[in-house]
């Protein structure tokens, strides 16, 4: 007996023309903006970043940065009673994605930040922005997801992720401790709410850490860097368990919990246990 297969629903895209028309009328704008570190095509690459190493010009002055990586995956559209190709959909919102960052974002033209396609996701790209403050980057993030062209056609159902970065360590012992908090077994079922996920072949659990001589862990490469926490080419750490989750309040709940975890373990704070009493101290 065959199945039946139920296919993907189409969404009305009521805006297509809306969204030609003002990608037209920026388009002289958009095209100041390329440069040999964005790239000419609009998908550009995005970069294994992080203080100071490939971002000296940051604008913000806090304390802490982090880095994010949202990814943004979207429905299928329709066009003129016709299925909409998504990477055509996906090149137009890219393009507007770019130009309302350029507009809020000075420093995104010069090797800040980028929008790439993202091979993750069915029909999306992910959106990467230079080590900033919380509130900066919830903030800028929001300008883009938030956007009347955009937001709308997202797909909330979708296993998209939100990666944060932080400032490589300055000991290895508060390396580890950081590393290995995200790393534990009871994670998921501890801190769920704010996850919002379960683990996936995109986010696992490292089985065994390599270490350098001077005790710091090795740096994780593009064939095998879905951990749940990576290690970047500069030391720099990427939490990758968080769903993305296109509000503000739950941004920023995700982001405060990396925040928490970083100061605590900088401040001696080590183990599993002991992180997680000072996160429930914090609200979480």
């Amino acid at each position: 007996m065959s199945q039946t297969q139920t296919q993907p629903r189409l969404y009305d895209c009521p805006d297509h023309e809306r969204i030609e028309q003002f990608i037209a009328d920026h388009t002289e704008y958009f095209e100041s903006l390329v440069t040999p570190i964005l790239g000419s095509t609009t998908l550009t690459g995005a970069q294994w970043y992080h203080t100071p190493v490939t971002y000296r010009g940051s604008p913000s002055k806090a304390t802490w940065k982090y880095g994010i990586e949202l990814e943004i995956d979207f429905v299928r559209v329709t066009r003129n009673g016709g299925v909409c190709e998504w990477e055509d959909f996906s090149d137009r919102t890219a393009k507007i994605a770019k130009i309302t960052l350029v507009g809020r974002l000075k420093h995104f033209a010069s090797g800040g930040g980028g929008i790439t396609l993202d091979d993750s996701l069915d029909r999306g790209w992910e959106l990467v922005l230079p080590p900033l403050s919380r509130v900066m980057a919830s903030s800028l993030a929001q300008y883009v997801y938030k956007h009347p062209f955009i937001y709308p056609y997202i797909n909330h159902d979708s296993k998209a992720a939100l990666h944060i970065t932080v400032d490589p360590f300055d000991t290895w012992l508060e390396q580890h401790a950081f590393h290995d908090f995200w790393n534990d077994g009871r994670l998921f079922d501890d801190f769920i709410g704010v996850i919002g996920r379960e683990e996936t072949g995109y986010i696992r659990q490292r089985k065994r850490k390599k270490t350098m001589r001077n005790k710091f862990m090795k740096a994780d490469d593009l064939k095998d860097h879905y951990n749940r926490c990576n290690v970047r080419g500069n030391g720099a750490m990427e939490v990758r368990v968080f769903k993305a989750v296109y509000n503000k309040e739950v941004i920023n709940n995700q982001l405060e919990m990396v925040h928490c975890v970083n100061v605590a373990v900088r401040r001696g704070i080590y183990t599993y246990e002991d992180l997680k009493n000072y996160l429930q101290t914090r609200g979480f």
